[in-house]
Parts: C-alpha cells; sequence; structure tokens
C-alpha cells in the first residue's frame, strides 16, 4: 500500500502529518484500532505505520491493548484536549464544588486529572488565607507523596498505575529503602478511600479523594491543602469529610452510580 493519501503542502513535516493522521483515525464510535485499519485509513505502508504507531504509543498519544493488540488514544491527549478546552468541560462543571469547599473548610481545593506525565492540575479554588500552596493550574505533581500520586495509585485505571509506578519508582523516584512504607501508603488510601499528606518539613496538610466518572472509572481527584500548623492537623477528619461530600456530589453531576 503507498501513501496516497499524502497531501502537496511545502511547509509541511511529513513525519509529522503522517503521525496525525494516525490519530485522526480514532472516531467516538471507533474508539479503538488494529494496525491493519490504521494501515487502511492512513493509506501508510504497513511498515511506516508500525514506527509511527509505536512512536505515538512510547509518548502516550496511542495506547495498546495488551489482550486484544487495539489501539486507542492514549492519556497524555487529555492534557493536550485541557489546554485546548480551557477547562471545558470536567473544571468548568467541577470548579463550583471546589468553590463550595474552599467556603467550607477555608482551604485551597485543587482538582487533578490523568495525563501521561503524571496528575495534571486542571482547576484551582485559592484560600483567601496567607497561606497559598505552590501548586498552579497546569502542573503535574511529580512527588510521589503527594495526595494525588497516592490517589491515582490506589484508584486510577490499570493502565494509569502502572504508568504512575514507572514515573514514581524508576530513577530518582522512591528509595529502594522507603517502597515498603511507600507502597503500604497507597493500600491504605485504596482501604480507607482517601490519602492524607501530613508533612512538616514541606509545611503541608493535605487530604485527597477520587471522582468517579458514568463509566464507574476514576476520572478525577479533589484535594484540600492546608498549612502544617497543629490545629490544621487537628482538623484533618473534618477537612475529610468535607471533602467526600463534594467528590460523591460531583461524581454523581457526572454520572457516576455506585
Amino acid at each position: 500500500m503507498g501513501d496516497s493519501k499524502e497531501r502537496v503542502n511545502p511547509y509541511a513535516v511529513r513525519s509529522l502529518e503522517r503521525g496525525l493522521r494516525i490519530l485522526n483515525c480514532f472516531e467516538p464510535h471507533h474508539s479503538s484500532r488494529t494496525l491493519g485499519e490504521l494501515c487502511d485509513c492512513t493509506g501508510l505502508h504497513k511498515a511506516t505505520c508500525f514506527r509511527l504507531v509505536k512512536t505515538l504509543e512510547a509518548e502516550g498519544y496511542l495506547a495498546i491493548d495488551a489482550a486484544s493488540g487495539d489501539y486507542s488514544l492514549g492519556s497524555a491527549l487529555v492534557r493536550v484536549a485541557l489546554v485546548a478546552m480551557s477547562h471545558e468541560p470536567l473544571a468548568r462543571l467541577a470548579h463550583p464544588h471546589l468553590a463550595s469547599l474552599t467556603e467550607v473548610t477555608g482551604e485551597t481545593a485543587d482538582l487533578t486529572t490523568w495525563s501521561h506525565d503524571g496528575p495534571l492540575l486542571i482547576d484551582q479554588s485559592l484560600t483567601r488565607h496567607a497561606f497559598h500552596p505552590r501548586n498552579t493550574v497546569g502542573q503535574v505533581f511529580l512527588d510521589p507523596q503527594s495526595t494525588h500520586a497516592r490517589i491515582w495509585l490506589a484508584f486510577g485505571t490499570a493502565p494509569q498505575r502502572r504508568r504512575a509506578l514507572a514515573l514514581y519508582t524508576g530513577p530518582g523516584g522512591i528509595p529502594a529503602g522507603e517502597m515498603g512504607a511507600f507502597e503500604r501508603a497507597i493500600e491504605t488510601a485504596g482501604r480507607d478511600g482517601y490519602a492524607a499528606d501530613v508533612d512538616e518539613d514541606r509545611g503541608v496538610c493535605a487530604v485527597g479523594v477520587p471522582v468517579w466518572g458514568a463509566s464507574g472509572e476514576m476520572i478525577a481527584c479533589v484535594s484540600v491543602v492546608a498549612p502544617f500548623r497543629r490545629p490544621e492537623v487537628e482538623r484533618m477528619d473534618e477537612r475529610r469529610l468535607a471533602l467526600m461530600r463534594t467528590a460523591a456530589a460531583l461524581s454523581e453531576e457526572l454520572g457516576y452510580r455506585p
């Protein structure tokens, strides 16, 4: 099969154009494709298509189903879509819930979704207090001890958990001597339904919980972040209950039915 679908454009980068044509093969009613279907859809030679597909997979723009061998769009596109949509639709839907959570707790509320590089902060409701967390919208949480990292590791989909483990336990991640405590913290989050991050050295006292979508899968994490001071630590349970009520209300609005 030749490259009959190539377009004549003197400024086009040919390999990029071909890669984008592969991504354009996926549609809401056809969300997965075999390699052969991608070849047919794009008109690319099988060897060329295979190399491009594997490049897109390595960068997180495509994901492969280990059982069927079919390809689907990868999580890296979530970050691209969020930037393009400027917090639409999830962040706009969630923002009133975050604002209400800040009003109830008096603290900053954060919302993350999953990207290929880790939990991506897509919306935030800042406290009126002098203490403001250093997290900003568009930031990826690289700290494996953060509430968002623990929640995604405990409740994310199997591909998300595998990717998160690779991110957080690879070079520069959790030291081997701390792996046991790290794994226990994730198990605790999975059992209790929330994750806590109380760290005097970083001056942070945070708690996070999952948000569920209509499919029954976790689609976001919401957290409350406060400064590390004894009165704040003592209010952890109070904030956790408010957080869980907020996450349940947002999940219900997103179509989740337990």
